[in-house]
């Protein structure tokens, strides 16, 4: 483990309250190894893995392989394992390289992935025409993130885009919530939005590391336990809007 003065800079990502916890890996294998240690990103790395784990598990278990599910399930498989090689190698300090590359992966795939989740959320609740122009507008923002990829984003300009992404496909959550009041799918819709503005606000305001010395549950661990437990809230909320849709069909 090494301290905030024996590495690179950029490993930091602009957080200046994280202060140790932090590695120094020279090779794949030392990047693997540290799956099994305790440092400031192992969290980080196995809530993605766990997401992966969810998503076959949810698969199989509720055997439904109806267009909304099989997005969810690819919401998933597209953006975990980017996010994964970010926090096992790019975080890892073998390269500013392999940060560079790695980050503009998984900032790029979670726009990607954000296209399939809006026709997950949106199959059972929005009309066809309506949630085509819905994915049209995040694909086009997609590929604006594409366009800029090379720009050196801050921790802050991040948020205010994926800020951005998640108002769009949240709009099916949204146009429920408002018909289906303290319905299964209303308790699921504020479910995600509590998750991901928790872990929005914590990672903003760099919590609790700016208070507390804290490496290994920071602002970025929590905000990605945000994200995990509002997947599990996406998941439900489909599942829910499945059943009303066969209730009445």
């Amino acid at each position: 483990m090494y301290d905030s003065s024996q590495i690179d800079s950029y490993i930091t990502d602009g957080n200046k309250y994280i202060t140790e916890g932090y590695r120094k890996c020279k090779t794949v294998n030392d990047c693997l190894k540290s799956l099994f240690y305790w440092h400031n990103m192992l969290l980080d790395i196995w809530t993605s893995i766990f997401t992966i784990l969810h998503a076959f598990a949810t698969l199989i278990i509720f055997n439904n392989y109806d267009i909304p599910f099989i997005c969810l399930f690819l919401v998933a498989i597209i953006h975990a394992p980017p996010s994964i090689g970010y926090h096992l190698f790019g975080c890892s300090g073998m390269s500013y390289e392999s940060f560079l590359y790695w980050q503009r992966l998984d900032y790029s795939m979670i726009f990607f992935s954000s296209i399939f989740l809006n026709i997950a959320l949106g199959y059972y609740i929005l009309s066809p025409v309506t949630l085509a122009i819905n994915v049209l507008l995040i694909l086009f923002l997609w590929l604006y993130i594409q366009k800029t990829i090379m720009l050196n984003r801050t921790p802050h300009m991040r948020l205010y885009e994926i800020s951005i992404l998640v108002t769009l496909y949240f709009i099916p959550v949204y146009y429920q919530m408002y018909h289906s009041y303290m319905s299964h799918t209303f308790f699921y819709g504020v479910g995600m939005i509590l998750s991901l503005l928790f872990g929005a606000i914590v990672y903003a305001i760099q919590w609790p590391e700016c208070k507390i010395k804290n490496f290994v549950l920071n602002s970025h661990a929590i905000m990605h336990i945000c994200i995990n437990l509002a997947y599990l809230c996406e998941h439900r909320f489909i599942l829910e809007a499945y059943k009303q849709v066969n209730k009445y069909s």
